[in-house]
């Protein structure tokens, strides 16, 4: 099964790196910086002291700690456990650590579906947009040739399944 799996992420790297035009790698750079800690951090920041003012109540600012903070140490372990490593290039974008599984896929998935629905928790077309910022970053990730799909994919599964998690146990 594994062997199948890297079978399939080599072919999927071959073809979906080779095809991006050069002039298309800012444009991909940019949006793979959704899933960066700096951004998520100062917007989450941002969102969680906004909605906790509105709120009064400091719990959006907790989920939002634990959320994001937590999903964080999750994927760094991982990344520790799994050691893997990344596509042999060329890499369009700077990295660090291994490749399994995808922090910024993680990280968007995650920190991007909880801001939104802390911050308009009426808009579930607001919901749906914030979900998709998983994918998307993950596609970049794959397209600037730092990581292997099934990276993508498992950075997915974490950062959502972190956030359900954290909100199941909030709702305790």
């Amino acid at each position: 099964m594994y062997e199948r799996l890297m079978e399939l992420d080599r072919h999927i790297s071959k073809v979906v790196r080779h095809r991006m035009p050069d002039g298309a790698v800012p444009a991909v750079k940019a949006v793979t910086e959704l899933g960066g800690t700096p951004l998520v951090a100062t917007v989450g920041t941002i969102v969680a002291v906004a909605a906790s003012a509105r709120d009064r109540s400091m719990r959006p600012a907790l989920r939002m700690l634990l959320v994001v903070g937590g999903q964080n140490l999750v994927y760094n372990g991982a990344k520790k456990l799994f050691g893997r490593d990344r596509p042999d290039g060329p890499y369009r974008a700077p990295w660090t650590g291994s490749s399994f599984p995808s922090g910024h896929t993680a990280t968007a998935a995650s920190a991007w579906s909880e801001m939104a629905a802390i911050a308009v928790p009426q808009s579930a077309a607001a919901r749906g947009l914030a979900k998709a910022a998983g994918p998307v970053v993950g596609a970049t990730r794959v397209l600037l040739g730092v990581h292997w799909f099934t990276d993508v994919i498992a950075g997915l599964l974490l950062g959502w399944g972190w956030r359900d998690l954290v909100l199941r146990v909030l709702s305790n």
